[in-house]
């Protein structure tokens, strides 16, 4: 059956706005009003129109990767949704393929946030990026004195403490000031805020603290010693009895904390040129799993937009 996939235009903007707050109104917290408002962009988004309104989206987002030492141009899929009633006529995958097709032609690599990965698989998405999950409380932190911390922001020192940070990856999207100047909207749009360690006047890290009834959400945390770390987690126990830092699968603090941290998967990637990447990074791999095996370093793939 033939499927009309079409870019949208602006006037659908309000109907595709009305579509992600209620499909993802369980992972929204404020986020859905401040992407539409700073990021969306209407023609990266493909919809559906079935009885002259729209009932399937899906968009993507362009930026820069460092992989394996070299920067690469690579997008990020989000916002995959049909409405209820309009599922099972193949619409998802009638727009993926069409996004796909079109961005083979311009990139090499290109991720997708998976909430359901078996649904990805099937066009050559592979999980790469996993994250770990600890919830802890009071007892579970070394006591620490808060000095040197503030909510008093400079998005340069954030900038400058992130590249340290992100040396010991690959796979981080490249980050620049305008990009601290959109998350410190972002934060003050989903009830987070924004906090900084400093020592001597400079920079230690800082952290994303996201309130909620019960608990804090930490879902970024950048540090360079464990000194940091605690300080940002013993913060957040001052504001609630608990924490749910969420890190890579990689940063090793099952020993810091004396427990496991939980395992999940966040990113998949799709690899269009198997050929031209073993040429690019002089190597003969066939699947996405081999080709980021290469790299001497774990992945970080914080941003999911």
């Amino acid at each position: 059956m033939f499927v009309n996939v079409i870019r949208s235009q602006s006037e659908d903007a309000k109907a595709i706005y009305q579509i992600w707050k209620e499909i993802f109104a369980f992972d929204d917290f404020g986020f859905t009003d401040y992407y539409f408002k700073h990021h969306f962009n209407p023609f990266r988004t493909y919809i559906i129109k079935e009885d002259q309104k729209v009932v399937s989206i899906g968009s993507f987002h362009k930026h820069v990767y460092k992989i394996n030492h070299r920067f690469l141009e690579g997008s990020m899929i989000v916002g995959l949704a049909t409405v209820e009633e309009y599922r099972h006529k193949g619409y998802m995958r009638a727009i993926l393929e069409t996004m796909l097709d079109h961005l083979a032609s311009q990139e090499l690599i290109t991720f997708i946030q998976a909430y359901n990965p078996e649904l990805y698989k099937p066009f050559g998405f592979e999980m790469v990026y996993y994250r770990k999950r600890y919830v802890l409380c009071r007892q579970d932190i070394k006591s620490i004195d808060l000095k040197g911390v503030t909510t008093a922001i400079h998005y340069e020192d954030m900038l400058k403490i992130y590249a340290k940070f992100a040396k010991r990856f690959h796979g981080f999207m490249i980050r620049d000031y305008q990009y601290f100047k959109q998350l410190e909207l972002q934060c003050k749009a989903t009830n987070s805020q924004i906090v900084c360690v400093y020592e001597k006047g400079l920079i230690k890290g800082y952290g994303i603290l996201q309130q909620f009834e019960q608990h804090v959400l930490i879902e970024e945390l950048i540090y360079l010693d464990l000194k940091t770390l605690y300080k940002i987690l013993s913060l957040a126990l001052k504001v609630k009895l608990k924490v749910e830092l969420i890190v890579s699968k990689q940063e090793q603090l099952d020993r810091v904390f004396n427990m496991e941290g939980e395992i999940f998967g966040y990113t998949m990637a799709r690899i269009h040129d198997y050929e031209m990447f073993n040429q690019l990074f002089n190597c003969q791999v066939s699947s996405v799993k081999e080709a980021f095996a290469l790299a001497d370093r774990p992945l970080f793939l914080r941003e999911n937009i």
